[in-house]
């Protein structure tokens, strides 16, 4: 099916029909009206708190009165984090970290990426890098 969802009155494609007109080598083609059309799309939201606890009792993960204990750990793993507000300020061994710095700490997780601890849910690099080790070795889960 694909692409052919996108055209308009098509319900099924399939190789014995054509949807475009007859055409040959070589042959001139007239384009009588052009017309652009921009498209932006947005990612889905990333998860709150709230949102992710919802999201493991829609999905039948855990019980109620361990869904804190989930994200207590997945913060003190470094696994996600809350990224850094811009008027936050970030120390590191007293000195204010710079933007490279503050970017560094961030990818590597901690407590630097922990930020205000509101806001939109964010994976760490290592997040990411333990997910695809247990996605190679534990392919049934």
């Amino acid at each position: 099916r694909g692409y052919a969802a996108a055209w308009e009155g098509v319900a099924s494609v399939d190789a014995s029909q054509s949807i475009l007109p007859p055409l040959t080598e070589g042959q001139e083609l007239n384009c009588a009206v052009v017309e652009p059309v921009e498209h932006h799309t947005k990612p889905p939201p990333r998860y709150t708190e709230a949102s992710f606890v919802k999201e493991l009792e829609t999905l039948g993960v855990g019980r109620p009165s361990t869904y804190a204990s989930v994200v207590q750990t997945l913060r003190q793993r470094a696994y996600i984090g809350t990224p850094i507000k811009a008027d936050e300020v970030v120390r590191s061994k007293g000195k204010a970290a710079s933007g490279a710095a503050r970017i560094a700490q961030r990818v590597a997780g901690g407590g630097e990426f922990m930020g205000s601890g509101r806001g939109p849910l964010c994976p760490s690099l290592s997040a990411f890098v333990v997910c695809t080790l247990l996605e190679k070795h534990f392919p049934a889960y």
